[in-house]
């Protein structure tokens, strides 16, 4: 993990944010999946797996890591007994939400109403997306951001979504097109926003990626995805290999001493958080409060400071070029 983020004008390396900067956890295979069979398996998954409330000895041990981290348990059946969901916004919801994040962005108070991860999420919106579209923005913060701050009507992947609430604060954030990509059927009515199922996605690559409280449930199985340990780790890969070189993501997880809580979801600290961020650059962390790392609490109770996470540079490239103003994602053409 590079950590290239400041705070006032201080360089913070990944100590000050009190984690390691090296994943010594993951499987050394793990930490160097390729692009390519990461997309072909992830569209292989065509239908919904039952719930399952009790798991075999063998899945225990894989989702502990051979008891290298607590597993609890706290089942939830989202699976609509294992039919699949169909979530629908239609016209009316989205322009109502969209309009409402547009409020939210212009506004210079803090939102107290919205959850936590919502508001640290304004301010990302607030901190790295172009004053043009942004009227509440610093511009002076926009411009000390240099290459981390995003160029004009960017292009947006979503992973995991149940309502399109990131969806509308992007559009009203100046996004040209939102992708949002969900293993349960969505159908958001907005001739800016797609939305796909794994089997249906094409490998493309985006300027901005958004995961809030998605990749912590990859692979548990809560929403009929399939079993798998690993499911959360390769998720990010994943979302890695549809960004553009220089892309930024606005990425949430649970954050405290570790735990896998089956199909709940999972918690990060010391061990797992690096195996999270491998092969990322740490931008900011809006929320962060390092001793949140260690301190004990019910794994009910949820803190997810919004990380601002950048998909480095081929180390021959110097800069990020010049982005068009109205950007659309881009076939992938590069094996990263």
């Amino acid at each position: 993990v590079a950590v290239v983020g400041s705070a006032g004008g201080r360089v913070l390396s990944a100590e000050s944010w009190g984690f390691s900067s090296v994943d010594v956890f993951s499987p050394p295979h793990l930490r160097q999946l390729a692009c390519r069979p990461l997309v072909s398996a992830f569209k292989e998954v065509k239908e919904v797996n039952p719930f399952q409330r009790e798991i075999s000895d063998e899945w225990k041990a894989a989702f502990s890591f051979q008891n290298r981290v607590p597993l609890e348990t706290y089942l939830v059946d989202d699976t609509n007994s294992s039919f699949g969901t169909h979530y629908v916004a239609g016209d009316v919801m989205m322009n109502r939400l969209i309009a409402e994040a547009k409020d939210l962005i212009e506004s210079d108070d803090s939102q107290s109403a919205l959850q936590d991860t919502k508001q640290f999420f304004v301010d990302a919106i607030k901190r790295y997306f172009p004053p043009a579209n942004n009227n509440a923005a610093d511009p002076t913060m926009h411009q000390q951001n240099g290459d981390n701050a995003l160029k004009e009507g960017p292009s947006v992947v979503v992973w995991g979504s149940t309502t399109p609430w990131f969806e509308s604060m992007a559009l009203a954030a100046g996004a040209s097109n939102v992708t949002t990509i969900e293993y349960n059927k969505l159908t958001y009515s907005h001739p800016k926003v797609t939305t796909l199922q794994p089997f249906e996605v094409e490998h493309r690559l985006y300027d901005v990626a958004i995961s809030t409280s998605s990749f912590d449930h990859d692979g548990l199985g809560r929403y009929g995805d399939p079993f798998d340990a690993c499911g959360d780790v390769k998720a990010m890969q994943l979302a890695r290999c549809f960004l553009k070189p220089g892309g930024l993501m606005f990425f949430s997880i649970p954050i405290g001493p570790d735990v896998v809580v089956y199909n709940l979801h999972r918690r990060y600290g010391k061990l797992r958080l690096p195996s999270m961020l491998s092969r990322w650059e740490v931008v900011d962390i809006i929320g962060w409060d390092k001793e949140k790392l260690v301190k004990e609490e019910d794994f009910r109770k949820s803190y997810e400071p919004m990380f601002v996470l950048r998909k480095p540079e081929p180390k021959n490239k110097q800069g990020r070029g010049k982005k068009p103003q109205k950007s659309q994602p881009q076939p992938n053409k590069e094996e990263l």
